[in-house]
C-alpha cells in the first residue's frame, strides 16, 4: 500500500491523495486517484473553479479601482482648489496693500456689460447708444466696488478712463472723483491695428505716474491683458507698481463685486 502511494508521480497526486483521505482507505480509493480520466476531470473542476472565483473577484476589483481612482481625483480637486483659494487671498492681500501705501496704479476692468467682446457694427464712441453698455448688475457693482474702495480708505489720486461709455460710466458710478478720458486705454479689440500703440501709450502712462496715492484707471479686459497677461473678470482691479517699468507685473488682485 505505501510503495503505491509513494509510487504517485501526477501533479496532482498529492492532492488526489487528500481526497482519498474522504473515501474509504481501501486499494480502490487509491485506484480511483491514481485514474489518469480522474486526475483529468480534477484538472477541469478546478480550472472552473479559478474561472468563477475570478469572474466573481473581477467586478470587484474593478470597483475598487474605480473608487480609488475617484478618491484620488477628489483629493486633488479639493487641494487644487485650497492652493487656487490660497493664493487668491494672498493676492488679495497684496492689493490692499500697494493700495494703502500708495504710488500704485489700479488698473480696473469696465462692470458688467453684456453682448460679448467689441462693440456692435457700425458702433460711434461719441454715441453711447451704437455701443455694448452697463447692465443694471453692471451698475450696481460699480456703485458697491467704489463704496468699498472709500470704507478701506483708499486715496485716488487720479481717475483716468477708456473713451467707450461703458468705462467712462464704470468709473463715474464708483463716486470717487473726477474722470478724465484717455485714448490710449480705448479698446484694443475694436482699435486692433493700434493695439501695439495704444498699450505702449499705456504702458508710458503707468510709468510717468510718481504720485504719492494710487492712479484708477478704467479700462478694457483686453487692454488689461495686454499689459499684464492678466485677463481679469468684469469690475475686478489688477494693482501693479507706478513708475518706470511698473506696469507689467501685477501686484496682486481685487474682486469685489
Amino acid at each position: 500500500m505505501q510503495e503505491a502511494v509513494h509510487g504517485i508521480h501526477h501533479p496532482l497526486s498529492r492532492f488526489g491523495f487528500l481526497l482519498a483521505g474522504f473515501l474509504p482507505f481501501s486499494a480502490d480509493a487509491l485506484h480511483v486517484v491514481r485514474n489518469p480520466a480522474f486526475q483529468s476531470k480534477l484538472l477541469l473542476i478546478a480550472a472552473a473553479l479559478v474561472s468563477v472565483v475570478t469572474a466573481h473577484l473581477e467586478p470587484w476589483r474593478r470597483m475598487m479601482r474605480t473608487r480609488f481612482a475617484i478618491l484620488v481625483a477628489s483629493l486633488a480637486i479639493l487641494l487644487g482648489c485650497g492652493t487656487a483659494a490660497n493664493s487668491a487671498r494672498a493676492g488679495e492681500a497684496e492689493a490692499w496693500s500697494a493700495l494703502r501705501n500708495g504710488r500704485h496704479v489700479a488698473l480696473m476692468r469696465h462692470a458688467d456689460a453684456p453682448g460679448g467682446g467689441g462693440d456692435p457694427p457700425g458702433f460711434k464712441v461719441e454715441d453711447c447708444a451704437t455701443q455694448r453698455n452697463l447692465s443694471a448688475k453692471g451698475g450696481a457693482d460699480a456703485l458697491k466696488i467704489g463704496a468699498r474702495l472709500k470704507s478701506e480708505g483708499i486715496a485716488l489720486e487720479a481717475i483716468l478712463s477708456s473713451p467707450w461709455c461703458r468705462c467712462i460710466d464704470t468709473a463715474t458710478l464708483l463716486q470717487l472723483g473726477p474722470v478724465k478720458t484717455e485714448a490710449t486705454f480705448g479698446n484694443v479689440v475694436v482699435l486692433r491695428e493700434q493695439r501695439e500703440a495704444l498699450t505702449s501709450g499705456a504702458r508710458a502712462v503707468i510709468d510717468q505716474w510718481t504720485g504719492s496715492g494710487i492712479l484708477l484707471v478704467v479700462t478694457h479686459g483686453a487692454n488689461i491683458q495686454a499689459l499684464t497677461g492678466i485677463q481679469p473678470a468684469s469690475g475686478e482691479i489688477v494693482v501693479v507698481r507706478g513708475g518706470s517699468g511698473g506696469g507689467r507685473e501685477a501686484v496682486g488682485r481685487l474682486v469685489l463685486d
